[in-house]
């Protein structure tokens, strides 16, 4: 059994700037999910309200 999986991460980040506005995201990544000698996080979540609109977002990421 692989160690070290039982932990999150927090994170906030400001999307890439598309048609003049960005959006902003915040939040806790899921706990680590075992993948190859390491491991993954994944998170998913809603951006900011901005310009009468907001995103679904979601990703992997390794750490």
């Amino acid at each position: 059994m692989r160690t070290g999986l039982n932990h999150v991460h927090g994170f906030s980040f400001v999307t890439s700037v598309n048609d003049q506005h960005s959006h902003t995201m915040a939040g806790e990544t899921s706990l680590g999910v075992a993948y190859g000698v390491s491991h993954v996080h994944c998170y998913k979540g809603t951006t900011s309200w901005n310009r009468g609109h907001k995103h679904k977002k979601y990703n992997m990421t390794t750490k």
